[in-house]
């Protein structure tokens, strides 16, 4: 049976890294380092430099510790626990990886087809810098067709 782990390390990340790809069949492990020596360089060393490996190999250890995990965790409960006692709109239970919150309770007035989730992390963004990301319309366009990325139906979440 064929498995496959892609694991993006740009966010959350304790390593300077793009990614990682792990497979179980040989042939496709050819066919992924065909292509990285096109797209990343050889793949003794992906296009990073020795500093870079080593702090790779430094950032998997120290992500897989469960210091680590109950830290982020911790951290996400935190932040969750202090939006909800502001009274801000968010999904319940508070998850490990981050805090949804719910974009039509904060603006009722914007209709769907101004993507009020994806309007809220623009705002969030101008306003403090911080990085945030809608799921909802937005990064579900292509799995749907029609209108503004559904196929005419509004999303049942729009965070």
């Amino acid at each position: 049976m064929q498995q496959w782990l892609y694991d993006e390390r740009e966010e959350g990340s304790v390593g300077e890294y793009r990614g990682l790809l792990a497979v179980n069949e040989q042939e496709l492990a050819d066919a992924a380092c065909n292509l990285l020596v096109t797209y990343e360089g050889l793949q003794t060393y992906g296009g990073m430099a020795g500093r870079d490996m080593k702090a790779v190999a430094v950032g998997i250890d120290k992500s897989v510790q469960d210091d680590h995990f109950r830290t982020r965790i911790g951290q996400v409960e935190y932040l969750g626990e202090k939006l909800g006692g502001w009274g801000m709109p968010i999904v319940m239970p508070i998850g490990g990886h981050g805090i949804f919150l719910d974009a039509r309770a904060l603006l009722p007035h914007a209709p769907q087809e101004q993507y009020p989730a994806q309007a809220l992390a623009a705002a969030i963004y101008l306003d403090s810098g911080v990085r945030t990301m809608e799921r909802g319309t937005v990064s579900a366009v292509g799995l749907y067709a029609g209108p503004y990325g559904c196929d005419g139906r509004e999303p049942l979440l729009c965070l």
